[in-house]
Order: C-alpha cells, then sequence, then structure tokens
C-alpha cells in the first residue's frame, strides 16, 4: 500500500517486491529464531556485553549439532515484533566448521510451502498500478553459513566442500522458486550481490561455479513463462555477458562508479538487444547529494543513452535513503517523465 500511494505522489511506476515468504536466514543467520522446524531443537544462552548481546546456540539435528554465536548490537535498530530479524548482526562463530556440517544445515532450511499471502490475489489488487515481483534469494545471499572470506577461499582450498555447500542451497532456491511460481508468480527478483565481483569473486570463479546455478533458476522460471529479474548492486561489467548467456530478463541495478563500474553506454551495447536494464542513476552521490538541475541532466543522460531502442527502466542504484532532501527526490522522478518519452 506505501508502495501505490508513493508512485502516485511522486507519479512513478512502483516495482512491488514481497518476500520471501521461506526465508532460508531466518534459521541460518539470525539467531533469535523463530524456530518451527520439525526434528530440530535449538538451546539459546543470551547474555550482555555492555549495551549489546551475545547470542549462543546450540542446534540438534537428526543428523547431529550445530553451534554459533552471534553479537546483536544495541545500537542497532530491533524490531521486537519480528525476533528473528536483527539488521547486521556479527557472527563470532559460523554453523558450519567442516563438511560433515553441510548434513545437519539442510535440516535448517525451511519447507519452502511454508505459508503466504495469495499471490494471485496480491497481482490483482496492484493491477496496472505496479508490478508484483517475488523475492528468492540466491544460494549465498543471506544463506551462507560459512563467513564470506572462508566461502572465498573454499573453491581453492576445498573445492568439493564449496560445490556441496552450493547445490546443497541451490536446490532449496529451486524448490522456493517453484513454490512461488506455482502460487502465481509472475516475476521472481533474486538477488545474487553475494557472488558480486564487488565481494572479492573472480569473473573465472562466476563463470565456472554462478553461471550453471544462474541458469538452472532461469530456466525454471521461464517454465512457467515468468520473468527474472536479476539484482547485483556492485561492480558487473566483467560478468553482463555471462548474464545475457543465462537469458536473465533484467539486470538492475546498474551501479556507476564510484560504488559500481556500469558503463551504461557499453551494457546497453553488449546486452541491452535481450536483457532489460534497470536502474543507473547514483542514489547517495546524484539523488541524495547534488542539486535538482544536476539530478535532471543525469537522469536526461541515462535516458538517451539507454531508453531510445527501448529495454531501459530508469531506477536509482539503490534505495533512495531517508536523508535525501524531498525536493531532490520530487526532482528526480520529475525528470524522469519529463525525458521518459520517445
Amino acid at each position: 500500500m506505501k508502495h501505490l500511494r508513493a508512485g502516485r505522489e511522486f507519479d512513478f511506476d512502483p516495482l512491488i517486491i514481497v518476500g520471501p515468504f521461506a526465508p532460508a536466514y531466518a534459521y541460518t543467520w539470525y539467531p533469535l529464531g523463530p524456530f518451527s522446524l520439525k526434528g530440530v531443537e535449538v538451546k539459546l544462552d543470551v547474555h550482555w556485553a555492555g549495551s549489546d548481546r551475545i547470542v549462543m546456540r546450540q542446534i540438534q539435528t537428526p543428523e547431529g549439532s550445530l553451534s554459533d554465536k552471534t553479537v546483536l548490537y544495541a545500537s542497532r535498530a530491533i524490531d521486537i515484533s519480528k525476533p528473528y530479524y536483527t539488521p547486521d548482526p556479527k557472527k563470532l562463530e559460523f554453523l558450519v566448521k567442516s563438511p560433515d556440517d553441510l548434513k545437519r544445515i539442510k535440516y535448517l532450511l525451511p519447507d519452502p510451502d511454508l505459508d503466504y499471502p495469495d499471490l494471485r490475489e496480491i497481482i490483482k489488487f496492484v493491477g496496472e498500478n505496479g508490478l508484483v515481483e517475488v523475492a528468492c534469494y540466491g544460494p549465498l545471499d543471506h544463506l551462507f553459513v560459512y563467513g564470506m572470506e572462508n566461502l572465498l577461499a573454499s573453491p581453492h582450498r576445498d573445492r568439493r566442500f564449496f560445490i556441496d555447500l552450493l547445490h546443497m542451497i541451490q536446490e532449496h532456491v529451486l524448490a522456493e522458486t517453484e513454490a512461488y511460481l506455482k502460487a502465481g508468480a509472475e516475476a521472481i527478483f533474486t538477488p545474487w550481490y553475494f557472488c558480486s565481483m564487488s565481494v572479492g569473486w573472480s569473473p573465472r570463479i562466476y563463470q565456472d561455479y554462478f553461471v550453471p546455478l544462474i541458469k538452472q533458476q532461469v530456466d525454471l522460471v521461464h517454465k512457467y513463462d515468468a520473468v527474472y529479474d536479476l539484482y547485483d548492486d556492485g561492480k558487473c561489467m566483467a560478468i553482463i555477458k555471462m548474464l545475457k548467456e543465462c537469458d536473465i530478463d533484467s539486470l538492475q541495478t546498474l551501479t556507476p562508479p564510484p560504488y559500481g563500474d556500469l558503463d551504461l553506454a557499453k551494457a546497453k551495447e553488449e546486452i541491452g538487444d535481450r536483457v532489460c536494464l534497470s536502474g543507473y542513476i547514483d542514489a547517495p552521490n546524484v539523488i541524495r547529494n547534488t542539486k535538482p538541475e544536476v539530478i535532471a541532466e543525469e537522469v536526461k543522460r541515462a535516458i538517451e543513452i539507454a531508453a531510445p531502442s527501448g529495454g531501459f527502466i530508469l531506477g536509482a542504484s539503490d534505495d533512495i535513503a531517508r536523508e535525501t532532501p524531498l525536493e531532490n527526490v520530487r526532482a528526480y522522478f520529475r525528470a524522469g517523465r519529463k525525458y521518459g518519452k520517445y
């Protein structure tokens, strides 16, 4: 409802992302649950370190036990109505410590057929006022249980373990994706930013390990005649041709320098004939920290580069922060309407 009201107020086309409805990270990442997994018992030991909480978990599965330790910072906003959600916890100890733990982690991946709203009703309600996409995170995005530094080293240190970890979680991702498609999802939004070049992966690793998984999910989405929207808000020029080969339908957020490396003209030339490009306008450096006239020029330039042949959705490189001056927000959307006609 907030998206639809904002769309009317600022005159933009809402892209409404709902879900994920079966988030594996509710169990593998956030330490306070909720826990309602069959055959799994969780014991919590919470103590205070100054104003912060340290949560130690002992998790008993049918295949053996797991444990982790997490810091929940008091300085971060916590929604106490959703105890599983705490922004940016810090892991002092990860659930996975050896390859033997993989057979236990699978018990923490929830049934993708958990209760979730009737997507057909949501899509019908939104109608022509916006596009509804269902979020289904990629295998490493908020699901990883091993620590990013460990993951980055894994293909070189223990290739078999890395492959087994990816494919175990990919199996859950595909089951979740198909559950949403069967429930009526017409577009799947899948973040792959933990697999991004900005994280530290090489193009070769991306090609060898991640591309096959993306293609597998894309093929499943297309089997149901739905749209596949891939999200990577980091550097992506080295992988855009790979993503085109995966047959994705849309790529966002096209982050330009300094945070990303997107060359809009080159991206349009190399993949814009088959992939819809979405985003590009620098949210912190342009929309938030410049003047309305600068925003208008940047929007005009982006549209001139990417839009004349179609296949471009004007958008921001990330969320428009609440600190952004309202006049800048209005200038951004106003410029989109002014120059976005061709």
